[in-house]
């Protein structure tokens, strides 16, 4: 009886010596590894001017403006006047092609234009064969004229059926044959001249068109711009079916970029023409400022039945040399305002219902004062009254 008080005994006490450890831990544990408390983070910021403005994001592509330009038909290459890297202003003459065969052309079709304007000529209205011919229906009048008198003084004297009456009036039908002849000869040249007049404009519109091919023969830049594709050499045929899918000469303008974005048609309405927009490069380390300065009108669906809507954007500046191709995220503004004191909306709190911002007085103690807010972008916003520029306050984190 004694062992198993004993034993009993002895296990209790050890539960308490286990139970007074756990206790003293504990107690240990809270007064020594009690939590630090984390001082705050305050910034002191002076208020200045700023824009608070609510955007629309997208993508965008760089596209710089090109002319993809080609012979008009095709030829041996005689004149390449650039290669790829040259710089090039509008108006100049990259290249020509061979023009000896054309040359020859011209020449015919000159030849033949002057051969039918003379004819053309020579059958007018003042014209020499015209003018034949009238004199030679005047002079048929003028001798149908005196036979008739001649006619008329015969049967006076000799009477209808005499042998003289029937020798004149032989003489007389002559005579009006003689006018009716010259009259339709006459008709005949007049009517030769209208052809005439058909195929001398015939031959000149011919002259024209060949002239016009010689003009062809020249490539002419149509910008200003660097030569960034070139799709021959001298001596080989080009122009026309030889390099019309991928034109001859490739100019590009690195000083006349867009920026290409495209919106679905529930976005598309919130953008305008004129809109502004900042576009951050992340490969150059900067955001430039720019324009919308076209919508299409048109939409693009693809294979899927998804509508977009292509916009293009001008950049105010290229100095930082955006370059064909390079990416750039877009903020398309949909509501900005200009020149208005602006603070991050962690600076501003909630006191008894109404705005304040923190800030430093005499003291150097943290007070607040009331202010009034305004458009807010969610990161910013405007203060319309209660700070002024220079201003300080606190941003407590």
């Amino acid at each position: 009886m004694w062992k198993k008080i004993t034993t009993h005994k002895f296990w209790s006490f050890g539960i308490g010596l286990l139970l007074l450890g756990s206790l003293s831990a504990g107690i240990w544990n809270i007064y020594f590894n009690k939590p630090v408390a984390v001082e705050p983070k305050i910034t002191e910021v002076s208020a200045k001017l700023g824009i608070v403005a609510v955007s629309i994001e997208n993508d965008g592509a760089i596209t710089a403006e090109k002319a993809v330009v080609n012979f008009s038909q095709s030829g041996t290459l005689d004149t390449l006047n650039v290669k790829i890297g040259d710089k090039v202003v509008a108006g100049d003459i990259l290249a020509a092609l061979d023009t000896s065969k054309l040359t020859a052309q011209i020449n015919q079709a000159q030849a033949t234009y002057s051969a039918n304007l003379e004819k053309a000529t020579r059958l007018s209205s003042g014209g020499v064969e015209v003018n034949s011919k009238q004199i030679a229906v005047d002079s048929a009048k003028i001798a149908l004229t005196t036979e008739r008198a001649i006619y008329d003084d015969v049967v006076s004297k000799f009477g209808v059926g005499s042998t003289q009456e029937l020798t004149e009036v032989a003489k007389l039908r002559k005579a009006e044959a003689d006018v009716a002849t010259a009259e339709s000869q006459l008709a005949v040249t007049r009517a030769s001249y209208n052809d005439a007049k058909f195929q001398a404009n015939a031959s000149y519109a011919g002259l024209v068109a060949t002239q016009a091919s010689l003009y062809d023969t020249q490539i002419i830049s149509p910008i200003n711009g660097i030569v960034t594709g070139l799709n021959g050499m001298v001596g080989q045929t080009v122009g026309g079916s030889q390099t019309t899918q991928s034109g001859f000469i490739t100019i590009t303008n690195p000083d006349s970029i867009l920026l290409v974005s495209k919106f679905d048609e529930e976005d598309i309405v919130k953008i305008k023409e004129g809109q502004a927009i900042k576009a951050e490069f992340l490969s150059l380390n900067t955001t430039l400022d720019g324009s919308v300065v076209y919508i299409s009108p048109a939409a693009i669906v693809d294979q899927n039945g998804i509508v977009s809507y292509e916009v293009h954007s001008r950049l105010v500046t290229n100095e930082h040399r955006v370059l064909d191709g390079m990416s750039a995220t877009v903020r398309f503004i949909t509501k900005q305002v200009d020149d208005v004191i602006t603070v991050p909306n962690k600076a501003v709190k909630r006191v008894d219902g109404q705005s304040v911002v923190s800030y430093y007085d005499e003291q150097n103690k943290i007070v607040t004062k009331p202010v009034i807010t305004g458009f807010t972008d969610g990161k910013s916003v405007a203060i319309t009254k209660g700070l002024g520029v220079g201003d300080q306050y606190l941003i407590i984190q």
